[in-house]
């Protein structure tokens, strides 16, 4: 939540009239002044004090949701652990405590809730959380999450290639001519996506077949035929419903 801003600081305080040392008229002068002054900063100490009074409730308030938060998040930690306990349950998993294991034991970490299985060979010791130790320990779902960090590849060995829906959301590796076909060809649908990359030390070319249209990103006006240089890569995009491609990258 916002807090309300405390009052403005007063102006600089006037200068204090000295009897001893002022002559009579700037002393005058002097406590006129200062007496004004005084009255400012009497108005502004209340209103800090109303100011106090208003953070003091704010204050007061965003302890509340603080307290309310916590006791939601310990809620949600709870059901949390009991769903991990559940799920471990059902893959024979314990929950893992500083001791020896062999390799394939199944435990739950109580940092992160998740199952992770040994894979030091033989009966070890284990004196660190699976979750701060890949060394020893790994996650049944890793390799799976390691595959996604890649981008799957089609090496095309043929003369002359078009594509297929088959090459959507993958590089292909191509060192010959590509066609990029019309709806009634391949039915690409709006929004797929083909990565093109040059494996070769010569130009490849990259034609729209006739009836589609690969235009090229950031210049309306090209349409194509492409020469993608070598060890070039491009991308093609289909971006709408029936045969409009963009084309960018490098070495176009």
């Amino acid at each position: 939540m916002s807090f309300t801003p405390p009052p403005a600081a007063p102006a600089e305080g006037a200068p204090i009239p000295n009897r001893r040392t002022d002559a009579q008229e700037a002393f005058d002068l002097k406590t006129d002044a200062y007496l004004n002054w005084l009255e400012s900063f009497r108005a502004w100490c209340a209103g800090l004090v109303a100011w106090c009074a208003t953070f003091l409730t704010e204050l007061g308030e965003a302890m509340t949701d603080i307290e309310a938060d916590k006791n939601a998040a310990q809620v949600a930690a709870a059901a949390a652990e009991a769903s991990a306990q559940g799920a471990a349950a059902s893959a024979g998993a314990a929950k893992w405590v500083a001791g020896n294991y062999t390799q394939g034991d199944a435990v739950w970490s109580p940092v992160s809730l998740l199952i992770y299985r040994r894979t030091t060979p033989g009966t070890t010791a284990s004196a660190t959380d699976p979750a701060f130790d890949s060394d020893g320990w790994v996650t049944p779902g890793a390799a799976v999450l390691d595959a996604l960090l890649d981008v799957p590849t089609n090496t095309v060995t043929s003369a002359a290639y078009t594509l297929q829906l088959t090459d959507r959301g993958k590089c292909v590796d191509v060192g010959h001519a590509i066609t990029v076909p019309k709806l009634g060809t391949v039915a690409f649908g709006k929004g797929s996506i083909v990565n093109l990359q040059n494996v070769t030390a010569t130009g490849i070319t990259i034609t729209a077949e006739s009836g589609a249209t690969v235009r090229l990103a950031g210049d309306a006006s090209k349409t194509g035929p492409y020469t993608l240089k070598a060890y070039g890569w491009a991308v093609l995009r289909k971006i709408d419903a029936a045969n409009t491609w963009v084309i960018s990258g490098a070495g176009l």
